[in-house]
């Protein structure tokens, strides 16, 4: 099965660079902030972390042991990093920024839909109130198909740009609930999983 330890590893070794990158909160991009959000998103169940580590150390206790050892300078690595321009971010103002963007097409294409329907509606009632054999009658009503036509394109385009937007919302939502103090509790609790692999892999040794 996968190292977990060793996968946590190469992700924990991004974060530390991207944080250790950042040292003023101008500089976070909400890019940034997805990859730090996504790291503790992913790993915030310690309990399956465990199981995993119990499952790699029947199989392979020496490659555990080794990668501990990795894990353990990243997490002192993590430990030693100034945090303070990450717990002055706002990573709720982040995700709505990044969303801005997604919602003003969404709007746009809403408007423009909820418009062509009241043209077709205001066209729809002269038509109600009109000779159908007139000229005049002839030309609304064929103006009238595509006014209707137009209207189906713009809705089916504000139906796809919402998707794209809730899609994204939802991506994004790891961000919006996201605080730093729940990723440095995560690293603590991973510190002492590491800490009890290690003496378990001294001991064996000892044993040996």
């Amino acid at each position: 099965m996968a190292n977990i330890i060793e996968e946590i590893i190469k992700r924990l070794q991004r974060v530390n660079h991207i944080i250790a990158s950042r040292t003023n909160v101008s500089d976070i991009t909400f890019a940034d902030a997805c990859v730090i959000a996504q790291f503790y998103h992913d790993y915030q169940n310690t309990n399956g972390i465990i199981d995993d580590v119990e499952n790699l150390a029947r199989q392979d206790g020496k490659s555990l042991y080794e990668s501990a050892i990795g894990l353990k300078k990243e997490v002192d690595k993590f430990v030693s990093l100034d945090l303070s321009a990450w717990n002055a971010s706002d990573f709720i103002n982040m995700e709505q920024s990044h969303l801005k963007e997604y919602k003003e097409r969404w709007d746009a294409a809403k408007d423009k839909a909820t418009n062509l329907w009241r043209e077709y509606q205001t066209e729809s009632n002269r038509l109600d109130m009109m000779d159908l054999n007139s000229e005049e009658f002839k030309t609304l009503d064929a103006q009238c198909d595509n006014t209707k036509l137009a209207y189906d394109k713009a809705h089916k385009q504000g139906e796809e740009l919402y998707g794209i937007y809730r899609q994204e919302q939802l991506k994004c939502g790891q961000v919006h609930y996201f605080e730093m103090q729940f990723l440095e509790l995560l690293i603590r609790k991973i510190s002492k999983l590491v800490d009890v692999i290690l003496k378990n892999g001294e001991y064996l040794e000892k044993e040996v």
